[in-house]
């Protein structure tokens, strides 16, 4: 779903992680952004709990993609009890986030500096990920 507010452009839908697993993400892009921030959350946690911080970060500017890891909030999962975070291997959250950034945020940078903000779990996908993919060379604060 896409939607416009003022100089915002919104939006909430799936792409497909490891295994085809459908996996959530919104994404708030503001027009001429100075940089993009990608939020990896922790475990038991989900899009939902970022929203408040992520209108402070478009209110100063900065574009904001943030994903449900696999098992959480509204991703798909393993079994059908929605309040068990269960995953087959954790490499799975870093291979998400790989597609993540490849096919949804990095083709849509246009220049901009990449940030990542991470908590528990999320910071450690983040670091996984960084160990594994440095060419996305994410700017620190």
């Amino acid at each position: 779903m896409n939607n416009t507010i003022n100089d915002l452009i919104y939006i909430d839908v799936f792409f497909k992680g490891k295994n085809e697993l459908h996996i959530y993400y919104k994404s708030y892009e503001v027009k001429n952004s100075i940089a993009t921030i990608v939020i990896s959350h922790g475990f038991c946690e989900s899009v939902e709990k970022y929203s408040e911080i992520i209108s402070i970060f478009n209110k100063n500017g900065f574009s904001v993609y943030a994903l449900d890891h696999r098992g959480h909030g509204k991703s798909g999962r393993l079994g059908v009890d929605k309040n068990q975070v269960n995953v087959e291997k954790f490499d799975y959250y870093v291979e998400d986030l790989r597609d993540f950034l490849d096919t949804i945020v990095v083709p849509k940078l246009n220049n901009n500096k990449l940030f990542l903000f991470a908590h528990s779990m999320g910071g450690g996908i983040g670091a996984l990920f960084s160990e594994q993919y440095n060419k996305y060379k994410f700017k620190t604060i």
